[in-house]
């Protein structure tokens, strides 16, 4: 059964390759965050920080595969967003009570297809969320990914 913690060689790889910082180092704002390892295609991190009241969504894509080697930076792209698309995908967190879901989700695991895991530090509260195939945090997730 792979978690979170089996996962972890796999995780570390792909955020450096995509050069993201530690969510616990968002400095002067809160981030959040959302890696999809796929077993066969590459791996992606799309996340948003709140600095002050600048909000910025970026997605960065590597060249590898995130069950695998993740590769290179492939592609990396940042756009500004208004103070009101951070409100609402805070509100989204809120609404979906992830401070109460457990980090791992025990019950359903695999070996090919994906890793969801979203991470979270709003105002310094580290959170992070590991699901097989996104279930049940599909709506956290998919948000990030359609401002892109």
């Amino acid at each position: 059964m792979k978690s979170v913690l089996l996962l972890f060689p796999l995780l570390i790889a792909a955020i450096r390759a995509t050069g993201e910082a530690p969510l616990w180092q968002a400095a002067n704002g809160s981030r959040v965050r959302f890696l999809g390892l796929r077993t066969f295609d590459n791996p992606v991190v799309v996340g948003m920080e709140k600095n002050g009241n600048k909000t910025t969504l970026r997605r960065k894509t590597a060249g590898g595969a995130g069950g695998y080697e993740p590769g290179k930076i492939a592609a990396d792209e940042s756009k500004a967003l208004g103070r009101q698309a951070w409100l609402e995908y805070m509100a989204r967190l809120q609404k979906a009570g992830c401070r109460q879901m457990d980090t791992t989700d025990k019950g359903l695991m695999g070996f090919d297809g994906s890793q969801w895991i979203p991470g979270v530090n709003p105002n310094g509260q580290y959170l992070v969320i590991d699901r097989w195939r996104g279930c049940g945090i599909r709506e956290l997730c998919l948000p990030l990914f359609r401002l892109t």
